[in-house]
């Protein structure tokens, strides 16, 4: 029987579309590689769609995250409606959230996957009834491919009766690539910023981020120094497996690190169950300034520390030893940056009858 001309996809040139991908591509390596971070530029992204004509009511973006804190992030767009963001858990994977969810099929398979949802045509997800009883006629889903291997996946939905047309599909698919490459730059990006500042703090981060990685580089500033353990840490590591050792030190870290960084310091190693963090001097402030944001965090730690002691065991801690030093931060053959100075170490860690070995950098 010969098909309805009607419903045949129009010639490439003749819709709205055209050209409409490559100008996006563009817009997205020309200007939206240049935006803060992935959120942004799916906002961006979106309304730059749909201003264009074509009938995107909602856009879902689900990427794997390089963190140790999380799996992945999930970002939906609504029109007319803020952006959400959505952290997950690593093990989501083994939920009914993920295994029964279009999402799966996609990253785990790499293909495209499509639904009409008006009519009453059974749907294979409950995802996908969910959207149908909010008034979405069409879904779509497609892989978003890493150059480095993972495959990801964003979504985009319509609520116009007759759904997407067949250049409207084809845009999307033509977008993909240039949109997967700046989705990746901004998670590496992210990634990288991550990892620097979980392993040589946020400040000395940045100065490796900005290229100062060269032996003999160094930069002199002055700050306040923090030194805190636990008590009776050896024994308490002797006594207890290491699994309910990590589940303490966890949960002490949470306590201690979260005032750090709310009051501007960071930290810059830990040292078994020891960490040390710095309050930075700021350009126009005082020593005494970042020594009371320093006396501030050890005392909302401590109260954090009583608090969580009074819900769960937890060993208890030595005082918080704070020094008001001079330190040098530089590079030594390696991109490591550390702390110049053992007497302002030994001060601080003396302060409670503690005495830290360590190797001298003074040499």
């Amino acid at each position: 029987m010969p098909r309805d001309p009607r419903e045949a996809p129009p010639p490439p040139d003749a819709t709205p579309q055209s050209g409409l991908a490559a100008q996006t591509s563009e817009w997205l390596i020309r200007e939206g590689r240049f935006l803060e971070n992935n959120e942004t530029i799916l906002q961006q992204f979106c309304e730059r769609v749909a201003r264009s004509g074509i009938p995107i009511d909602r856009v879902s973006l689900h990427q794997r995250a390089f963190h140790p804190q999380y799996r992945g992030v999930s970002r939906v767009w609504r029109r007319g409606r803020p952006l959400e963001e959505k952290f997950l858990d690593h093990g989501i994977e083994k939920t009914a959230t993920y295994l029964e969810s279009p999402v799966r099929v996609v990253t785990e398979e790499s293909r495209r996957l499509e639904w009409r949802l008006d009519g009453n045509a059974p749907l294979t997800f409950p995802v996908l009834q969910e959207l149908r009883e909010a008034g979405y006629t069409q879904y779509v889903i497609a892989p978003l491919v890493y150059a480095v291997g993972i495959t990801n996946a964003i979504s985009w939905a319509t609520r116009k009766p007759s759904g997407f047309s067949a250049g409207e599909l084809r845009f999307f698919e033509e977008i993909l690539p240039a949109y997967a490459a700046v989705a990746e730059l901004k998670a590496l990006r992210r990634f990288i910023g991550g990892i620097l500042t979980t392993y040589v703090g946020s400040h000395a981060g940045r100065l490796i981020l900005d290229g100062q990685v060269r032996r003999g580089d160094v930069r002199e500033i002055t700050a306040a120094l923090m030194l805190v353990d636990l008590r009776d840490f050896t024994e308490m590591s002797d006594s207890l497996s290491s699994r309910a050792v990590i589940r303490v030190l966890n949960q002490y870290f949470d306590c201690v690190m979260t005032p750090i960084r709310d009051h501007g310091g960071e930290v810059v190693e830990i040292m078994g169950d020891g960490v040390l963090a710095m309050f930075r001097q700021g350009p126009h402030g005082h020593a005494a300034e970042a020594c009371s944001r320093a006396l501030t965090a050890a005392t909302a730690g401590l109260a954090a520390l009583v608090e969580r002691n009074r819900k769960h065991l937890i060993h208890g801690v030595n005082e918080m030893q704070l020094h008001d030093i001079a330190k040098i931060l530089g590079d030594f053959g390696q991109i490591f940056f550390i702390v110049l100075g053992e007497n302002h170490l030994k001060q601080a860690s003396t302060m409670s009858g503690q005495q830290f070995f360590f190797e001298s950098a003074d040499r």
